[in-house]
């Protein structure tokens, strides 16, 4: 029978735009109904709840957890040595205020090797190590690598807890770990023998039992733990052979929870913020008055705060179906994890089997393709875990990779809700031949007297290196700048000679300026600029000027107003992509007196909606059919009869840039919601694709323009102050070898 719970308030506390931007918080409160308190709610009581603090010769100190810390040096936990030269050492003071009194204040520091041998009853323990890497009284921190075994496993060596801090102040180091039955547990400190003046050093050192089916032995895991990434049913034995290192334990979706507030064991859980690569948007529900059953696992398995607070991905099935939910965690090469994912169904939606289905990640290998709380659990507001074992193998010399659990929701067919949860997560490293110690860290450079400490050199780099960054912006700045202004003064220039009798269009253009010349062949002139022509050349070109060779219909300004303007050159361009598209020149004899004119058949088709018939063949089928829309708006609003309505030369830069991304996007399978789709050899294929208005408004002044398809395609591109693109890739954007204007499109 599915167990069922009480209906309970829940809160939802909505971050859409994580990372980017501050959480904003949407607090959802549904109709409660009051409950009774949680079942079988017992912290554990541990045996052996060992702390010490190392380096102290006070008997007994209180931390912040209420716990009395004793220390090393009044015989009951006082370490042997082999030469007996450690010392008890005090920290620098004032502390700062993130760093507690104990057990940081002191520590033992040694250039040889010493032991604790601590007596304990039989069990699963845990052995935490509090690490406070500075500069002790004769003792410089950047010499402090060392080793540290417990009884036959390597659990540190060659370790330098200040590079391990990686800036935090302080370090702690948790494992798992079984004794034998009337064994004492050796741990054993011994300094790096390859590094001249090494120490170890140790602040405090916690011993606390754990319960025997904790994480060695657990009931759902009795015949082994499933084993990501090999063949389907592959179990994974976790003995007590095997000792545990804590990597991550994650409070999913809620506040931190400090050792005091643990379930009896004292393990700190973290909130995941600082993990998340993935979580656009994200929801944080929160139900705090739910009655949890623990009927499926023990009370003791998380706190809490864990089961009442998650992350799911919302309620947007749309953004929900297209990107996964996402942490990331760093984790040594070459060793197995154990992964424990923690659930609880507790939003009063979500009660039946197959609410909420979806498929876990691990390492981009799938652990579950329909993942299903309810059905794990047996309903709504059953707390339970799930165990997966995967192996991080060495890849290309890295000492570290990284192992990600990413959270999809199952195909919309398997599930009421497209949607993932996740309530809390621990990461473990599995020793392997008794070793749980990863790569050695990097040494650190001693630093001469009087030099600069790591930090400062730190800074300085990255000064450095931001002065650097910046130089070479302002350069490249400076120097398109440069480029675009040489640029703009050479056609200038050009523009000058045209008007003095440039041919602009080719030899069957219109002569732009009457020219008296009594040779009979153009005059020899630079290469960079364009061949003169005599009137007798023209004459006999244009069959005595026969209006059957003129271009376009009174499209030349100079022909029709004795001046040429700035959209002479447009009109021109228009004519070179229909020369371009058509494969034909712009003017031909050979042909009826309708198509004699490239330009004016060009026009007429485009307005016929047959413009596809003149198309060069070897296009038909190759050209995406938005780009060819795009590159004939171009081509056709070039052409357009009144200059001062023709797109200036800018604006047909960007939008031919356009039309090229729409031909990469479509090489490259982009597939848009009811994108438009064109068989170029049906009957009328381009008859919509023509301008509704021949106004040629297709473009709008430069830098404030904004272009929308009229097809229903999702493609849209948007420019103003800013600029948004919808295609899978925004990178392809830019194109880096079509025009000189195409890296900004702005730019111009």
């Amino acid at each position: 029978m599915k167990k069922r719970s009480k209906t309970s308030t829940t809160f939802c506390l909505q971050n859409p735009f994580f990372p980017l931007f501050p959480f904003l918080l949407i607090f959802v409160v549904n109709v409660a109904i009051p409950v009774t308190g949680d079942t079988q709610l017992t912290p554990f009581d541990p045996i052996e709840n060992i702390t010490i603090d190392c380096g102290s010769s006070t008997d007994i100190g209180q931390a912040n957890d209420h716990r009395p810390w004793t220390g090393d040096g009044n015989g009951k936990f006082s370490p042997t040595e082999q030469q007996s030269n450690s010392k008890l050492s005090t920290a620098p003071q004032p502390l700062p205020s993130s760093v507690d009194k104990f057990p940081f204040a002191t520590a033992r520091v040694s250039h040889s090797e010493f032991t604790y041998s601590i007596p304990l009853t039989s069990g699963p323990k845990f052995v935490r190590f509090y690490f406070y890497p500075t500069s002790y009284s004769g003792f410089n921190d950047t010499k402090a690598f060392f080793s540290v075994k417990a009884g036959p496993f390597t659990l540190l060596k060659n370790f330098s807890a200040l590079l391990h801090a990686k800036g935090q102040p302080t370090l702690i180091k948790e494992f798992c770990l079984n004794v034998d039955e009337s064994q004492r547990i050796n741990l054993t400190f011994t300094p790096s023998p390859d590094i001249l003046d090494s120490y170890a050093f140790i602040n405090g050192i916690e011993i606390v039992s754990m319960p025997p089916n904790l994480y060695y032995g657990s009931p759902a895991n009795k015949n082994g733990i499933p084993f990501v990434g090999q063949s389907e049913g592959s179990l994974y034995p976790l003995g007590n052979d095997t000792a545990l290192e804590k990597l991550y334990r994650v409070n999913v979706g809620g506040s931190q929870i400090g050792s005091g507030k643990d379930t009896g064991m004292y393990r700190y859980w973290e909130e995941d913020t600082a993990y998340l690569a993935i979580a656009e948007p994200s929801v944080l529900p929160v139900n705090f008055s739910t009655n949890l059953d623990f009927t499926n696992i023990p009370s003791y398995s998380a706190p809490r705060e864990v089961y009442t607070t998650a992350r799911t991905m919302g309620q947007n099935k749309a953004v929900n179906e297209n990107y996964s939910l996402t942490w990331e965690f760093s984790v040594d090469s070459g060793f197995h994890y154990l992964v424990r994912l923690h659930f609880c169904e507790f939003q009063i939606e979500i009660t039946e089997q197959g609410d909420r289905v979806f498929e876990i990640k691990l390492a981009n290998l799938s652990a579950e393709t329909l993942a299903d709380v309810i059905v794990w659990s047996g309903g709504n507001g059953f707390p339970i875990y799930k165990d997966y074992v995967l192996l991080i193998g060495n890849k290309e010399n890295l000492k570290q990779q990284t192992l990600s659990i990413a959270l999809h929701p199952a195909p919309s067919w398997r599930t009421a809700y497209s949607d993932a949860i996740l309530n809390g997560l621990e990461i473990f490293k599995l020793s392997s031949n008794s070793n749980l110690a990863g790569l050695n860290p990097d040494p650190v450079a001693i630093n001469p007297p009087g030099s600069s400490s790591p930090s400062q050199q730190s800074k300085s780099k990255t000064k450095t290196l931001i002065g650097i960054v910046v130089g070479v912006i302002a350069g490249i700045i400076v120097l398109s700048l440069l480029g675009f202004f040489i640029f703009r003064r050479k056609m200038r220039v050009k523009d000058s000679d045209s008007s003095k009798g440039t041919n602009l269009w080719s030899q069957f253009s219109t002569i732009t300026k009457s020219t008296k010349s009594n040779k009979s062949h153009g005059s020899a002139l630079p290469s960079d600029l364009c061949r003169y022509f005599s009137l007798a050349e023209i004459k006999g070109a244009t069959n005595n000027f026969d209006s059957v060779f003129i271009i376009g219909v009174g499209g030349f300004e100079y022909y029709r107003r004795q001046q040429l303007t700035e959209k002479s050159d447009v009109y021109s361009f228009g004519v070179v992509l229909c020369e371009i598209l058509c494969a034909r020149p712009p003017i031909s004899r050979t042909v009826d007196k309708a198509q004699v004119s490239l330009a004016s058949w060009a026009q007429q088709c485009h307005k016929n909606g047959t413009l596809y018939k003149i198309i060069d063949p070897f296009l038909r089928g190759k050209i995406a059919p938005e780009c060819l829309k795009k590159f004939t708006e171009v081509a056709m609003s070039c052409l357009l009869d009144d200059g001062t309505e023709r797109p200036s030369m800018g604006d047909i830069v960007w939008n031919l840039e356009f039309a090229l991304e729409l031909e990469t996007s479509g090489e490259e399978g982009f597939e848009a919601n009811d994108a438009i789709e064109v068989d170029i050899d049906d009957e009328s294929p381009l008859k919509n694709m023509a301008f509704e208005d021949d106004s040629g408004e297709v473009f709008s002044s430069i830098g404030d323009h904004v272009l929308n398809s009229t097809s229903t395609t999702t493609f849209s591109l948007t420019t103003s102050d800013e600029q948004s693109f919808a295609s899978k890739d925004s990178d392809r954007l830019m194109s880096k070898a079509v025009f000189s204007q195409i890296g900004d499109p702005q730019g111009r």
